[in-house]
């Protein structure tokens, strides 16, 4: 069964008092012992070395030995199977227990005792030792660490004497412990009554709460507590402003332990910021409390004083409220979140920044690591090293046996060995980690290296091996060429040929052929007649045709032979754009030259063209540029995307097409990006968690989304898009899938903005209205749980105050 101890994530209270902060992340270990982290990262929380907010599960490491882990404010504890306690993220306060006050992005050992149990609060952490004495380090206001000591301290210190402690658990700013005697003990903060002691007074040290001795588990929140006793009864105290103690009322604390919830056959509770949610014996999921982010899970966004089941599912095991979001277990081991999702830490990277008020699953995401923009089609390669396409087919070059145009990603074959793959104008290639080469889609000038050339019919639709080497490196196609390099630095060529395989011929070849006797090479580019590479010396080198000064000699002449831009010997990478190039120098400058009618150079002119490389403005800061058919992308050191040139289609994605085209570079959004690829009329893009977007034309389903766009949408999976009615002239405007939805329901709107009066709602077929949701009008896009829906026909419904879209699905 899937472990969820310790998934905990709080509003960080600032120490200044002026209000909540949210820091929010989550963690999950496995049942095969891996770590998994989610949401925001700002301190390196999530241990995976970065500082990058990640939206679906992440793997930390390699190690399987995780026990459990919890999530503080900003930071984490975990345990692994050796009972050895870890370490990481935010330690301002000494929460980490290193005795220091440094950060650290990944996991790192506290001391060598072994250890059984942890809590984590927003600036503090607890810890009972297998000796069974009690431990706290970092932040002790209100006395939060029990040592009755006016200091934080920055490694574990013992709290007392006694050495029968059980469990431990920590809130915002105070802590609860169970000892083997099944007593219950709080100390901190009180000023809410959440110690349930009776009284608001702040504890410096442990105090007995009431004469119970059968406690079996407690869960603290910001400022109320949910613990359940040995007989199956479960209790609530401390704040109750939304409801979160079930009392039928929003109006009263509780300053000792009062009954939640009738009957003693619950299994699971948990308290959140403001919510509290529990799950039955049978099996039903429950909550009450607040509800502004959806956190209950009931579909709603309306806040409960009383306990409400949440769906009619009897398949929950166990669940956990965190501060504005939930994460629970089913029995089946799979995991599912609600909630607030502005860092991710719901973890769908569908969501965005929006609110899901319905439980879905929670699974490693579609996470990528690395894709190419053709002519008409797109293909990627999974973190699990799975090959996916997308888009135009009728050359069969996505792969999949078939000539079938795919409107969202399909799996290529069933290899788990893929490493980068290169997508032209109607062929593909790829290559394996294992350094061997494959092909597939058009090859009537011989363009797959396969060793013969033929009509449309006889070309393959699966990947074929070229040839019997295992030493490929890298590879670049055009529309009717393909050029690679091997590990030794040599260079081949085949297809057709007028020039652009600098081999001093027009020679055409259908099978690898070698370039010249150079084992310099280190990276090339290509584009429809002319290619450029650049070589271990740093120098930059073209060939092929240059009637618009592509080549970047100076001249216009046809080079059927590689020859020196300039006698710069600094340049870091370059990218073939249709009849102009860009290129980056280590120094950070950005080069540009060749055709210029869109703007695609970005020298602020259209029309004026360029022979050799002039700079684009006069930054430093560039990393990689990468051109289109008219259109340019390039990334700058911060992640930034910039954009310019052609823009009829929405692909600069700046969130609106328009003519004439933008003619110097300007900020695309504010995300941050790991990779991008320019395609004829579209973009893909890759961010650093890993999750691939789309943007431009999807005229033939290259965005690998059934939605145009002008900004970048997910790309979230394969599925097939749902029959979409309208009263309004445009119905492609609203887009929902799968038609068969047996976990989730996608919408996505074509709009940058829905409409502030937007509402989604889902209907039976007898008009019933099952649940219904106001939407965000920042949140064109999103995901709506059924998996709690009876099987059957519905309808999903996106209503404004002029349109209505209507849409069938069908759940199993």
């Amino acid at each position: 069964m899937t472990s969820l101890r310790g998934l905990l994530s709080l509003y960080l209270l600032l120490a200044c008092g002026g209000g909540l902060r949210a820091q929010q992340h989550s963690v999950w270990v496995r049942a095969d012992g891996a770590l998994w982290t989610w949401g925001r990262n700002t301190f390196g929380q999530l241990g995976d070395g970065t500082l990058v907010d990640k939206r679906v599960p992440t793997v930390v490491g390699t190690s399987t030995a995780w026990r459990t882990a919890v999530a503080g404010g900003n930071f984490t504890v975990a345990l692994q199977q050796d009972g050895s306690l870890w370490t990481w993220g935010h330690n301002y306060d000494g929460q980490l227990g290193t005795g220091s006050n440094n950060d650290r992005a990944v996991p790192g050992r506290v001391g060598t005792a072994t250890w059984v149990s942890v809590g984590a609060g927003v600036e503090h952490a607890v810890a009972v030792r297998q000796d069974g004495t009690l431990w706290a380090w970092g932040s002790n206001g209100n006395g939060r660490l029990g040592t009755n000591f006016p200091f934080a301290l920055l490694s574990p210190g013992r709290v007392g004497t006694a050495a029968n402690w059980q469990s431990v658990t920590a809130g915002a700013d105070f802590t609860l412990a169970i000892k083997t005697d099944g007593t219950l003990w709080a100390w901190g903060r009180n000023d809410q009554g959440q110690l349930g002691d009776g009284t608001t007074t702040d504890r410096l040290t442990p105090v007995q709460i009431g004469t119970a001795t059968n406690w079996r588990h407690i869960t603290a929140g910001l400022a109320h507590v949910v613990g359940l006793r040995q007989d199956g009864s479960a209790w609530a105290w401390g704040f109750n402003s939304s409801g979160q103690l079930g009392l039928g009322t929003a109006v009263r604390n509780q300053l000792v332990p009062t009954p939640l919830g009738a009957g003693a056959a619950w299994a699971s509770v948990a308290a959140g910021g403001s919510h509290t949610l529990a799950v039955r014996q049978d099996g039903t999921l429950w909550g009450c409390g607040g509800n502004d982010a959806g956190q209950l899970g009931d579909s709603t966004f309306l806040n409960r004083s009383s306990l409400t089941q949440v769906g009619v599912l009897r398949t929950w095991h166990s669940v956990v409220a965190i501060t504005s979001h939930s994460v629970a277990a089913r029995r089946d081991g799979t995991l599912w979140g609600w909630g607030n999702s502005s860092f991710g830490q719901v973890g769908s990277a569908l969501l965005g920044m929006t609110n899901e008020p319905a439980p879905f699953r929670v699974q490693p995401g579609w996470t990528w690591r690395s894709m190419s923009a053709g002519s008409g089609h797109g293909m990627g390669i999974r973190s699990d090293g799975t090959l996916w396409g997308w888009g135009d087919n009728d050359d069969g070059q996505l792969g999949d046996s078939t000539l079938n145009r795919q409107v969202l990603p399909v799996r290529i074959g069933r290899d788990t060995n893929w490493q980068t793959v290169v997508a032209g104008q109607g062929h593909t290639l790829a290559l394996k980690t294992d350094g061997t080469l494959w092909a597939w889609g058009r090859n009537d000038q011989g363009q797959l290296g396969l060793g013969t050339t033929g009509p449309v019919a006889a070309e393959p639709s699966v990947p074929r091996q070229v040839g019997t080497a295992t030493t490929w490196r890298s590879v670049a196609v055009a529309g009717s060429y393909t050029l690679a390099l091997r590990q030794d630095g040599t260079l081949w060529a085949w297809g057709s040929n007028q020039g652009q395989f600098g081999d001093g011929t027009t020679t055409s070849r259908n099978v690898p052929t070698r370039v010249g006797t150079l084992t310099t090479w280190q990276s090339i580019s290509a584009a429809a007649g002319v290619a450029h590479g650049i070589r271990t010396d740093g120098s930059l080198w073209g060939w092929g045709s240059s009637g618009f000064g592509q080549v970047g000699d100076g001249t216009t002449t046809v080079r059927l032979s590689p020859v020196q831009i300039g006698t710069a010997t600094n340049w870091q990478s370059v990218s073939d754009g249709s009849s102009y190039a860009l290129a980056t120098r280590t120094d950070g400058t950005l080069w540009s030259w060749g055709r210029n009618t869109e703007g695609q150079l970005g020298n602020g002119s259209t029309g004026t063209g360029r022979t050799s490389p002039g700079q684009v403005g006069s930054g430093t800061t560039w990393l990689a540029a990468q051109g289109g058919a008219g259109h340019s992308l390039a990334l700058r050191q911060d992640g930034t995307l910039w954009s310019w040139g052609r823009n009829d289609s929405g692909q600069l994605g700046i969130g609106s097409s328009s003519t004439p085209p933008l003619a110097v570079p300007r900020q695309a959004g504010t995300a941050l990006w790991a990779a991008v690829r320019g395609g004829a009329i579209f973009s893909l893009g890759l961010q650093p968690d890993g999750t691939l977007w789309g943007w431009g034309s999807n005229a033939r389903g290259q965005l690998g989304i059934p939605l145009r766009s002008p900004v970048p949408l997910l790309i979230a999976g394969n599925a097939v898009p749902l029959a979409t009615r309208t009263n309004s002239r445009r119905a492609a405007d609203f887009v929902a899938y799968p038609t068969v939805a047996s976990e989730a329901v996608h919408y996505a709107y074509a709009g940058s903005l829905l409409p502030t009066d937007a509402t989604l709602e889902v209907l039976r077929l007898n008009g019933q209205r099952v649940a219904q949701w106001p939407l965000n009008s920042a949140a064109p896009r999103g995901q709506m749980a059924v998996a709690d829906l009876a099987p059957g026909w519905y309808v999903l419904r996106l209503r404004t105050s002029r349109s209505s879209y209507v849409a069938r699905f069908l759940r199993p």
